[in-house]
């Protein structure tokens, strides 16, 4: 079997019901998966319902972002580590609009990813793409290439047991990405138009093994006047002035044992000033309050829950995976 995927309208149906409301990153306007209020398809069949599929160049395991009249999503070109980086753009009709190949990719380490799980993110002026080779690039709605820069060479290899999976986001003019690894964890905001460094601070945390590592993205929200960035991963949840990258809170207590490979998959969301945090691989879910200074681990964890699933269930790994 070759490593070449389609995209499915499963995925796409949803905006075409919707047309005005953009879908400019991971997640959503909202950073949640929510859509406004609305008619949406209820149901959705392959056989009765898909409008148009298209092939991709490799393998790629990123959603597609939308906007207006354009479809973008990130994509190997090419197999393995013969392969480079790529993003694609497709119209409504499923017409391929053009693709931009950037260097060598990085191929996926597990059986079902690659090398291009983080989704591409705009602010309707430009289009922003990163990849597990360490690429993130600018480009314009037509395809041509703005900036282009690589994380990992400016600033460190990736450390990470698995496939790099955040996704870039936009605040106050810069395209801000979370480095959660072993050894050296950093948040990054570059320039959108120029792609130079605007900040850059640490975020280290001791853990035992695996446990440093995440896979999270980003969400920005507010707290009064403040521009947020909230950030999980490493056994804390921290939240950020968007403008320096300062921390201005922190919580933890999500892994009071100190256990190995506590590593996050998934990224907390953000309802009612609460933000719900998965963790502790298939075992927990928190609520914590947003706000505050400093160690808030005592004041603002609400509630926790057991038993929902946020990473991979043991039972469903074959025995050279465990």
């Amino acid at each position: 079997m070759t490593e070449r995927l389609s995209i499915f309208t499963a995925i796409i149906l949803l905006v075409l019901t919707t047309r005005a409301q953009n879908w400019p990153q991971w997640r959503g306007p909202d950073y949640n998966g929510v859509v406004t209020s609305g008619t949406y398809p209820a149901k959705f069949s392959t056989e009765s319902d898909l409008l148009w599929k298209a092939p991709l160049p490799g393998k790629g395991s990123s959603t597609p972002m939308v906007w207006q009249d354009r479809i973008v999503i990130t994509s190997g070109v090419g197999e393995g580590s013969e392969g480079v980086d790529g993003a694609l753009c497709f119209d409504w009709s499923g017409k391929q609009l053009w693709i931009v190949k950037f260097g060598p990719q990085v191929p996926g380490k597990h059986r079902s990813a690659s090398g291009s799980c983080p989704s591409a993110t705009s602010d309707g002026k430009r289009i922003f793409v990163y990849f597990k080779s360490g690429t993130l690039a600018a480009l314009d709605f037509e395809g041509q290439v703005l900036w282009s820069t690589n994380l990992q060479e400016r600033y460190g290899k990736n450390t990470l047991w698995w496939d790099l999976g955040t996704s870039p986001v936009l605040v106050n003019g810069n395209v801000v990405v979370a480095v959660m690894q072993s050894g050296f964890s950093y948040i990054v905001a570059l320039n959108q138009a120029t792609g130079k460094e605007v900040w850059k601070v640490e975020r280290n945390f001791t853990c035992a093994e695996e446990s440093d590592q995440s896979y999270t993205t980003p969400i920005v929200y507010q707290e009064g006047e403040r521009t947020m960035l909230l950030i999980w991963g490493a056994d804390h949840l921290t939240g950020h002035d968007a403008a320096t990258g300062e921390m201005i809170w922190q919580c933890g207590g999500f892994n009071p044992e100190n256990k190995k490979a506590w590593r996050v998959i998934a990224s907390p969301l953000i309802d009612n000033n609460i933000a719900v945090v998965p963790y502790g691989r298939e075992q927990w879910v928190a609520g914590v309050k947003l706000g505050g200074s400093g160690d808030v681990t005592a004041t603002h964890r609400l509630w926790e829950k057991r038993g929902i699933n946020t990473d991979v269930r043991n039972d469903m790994l074959k025995p050279h995976e465990c």
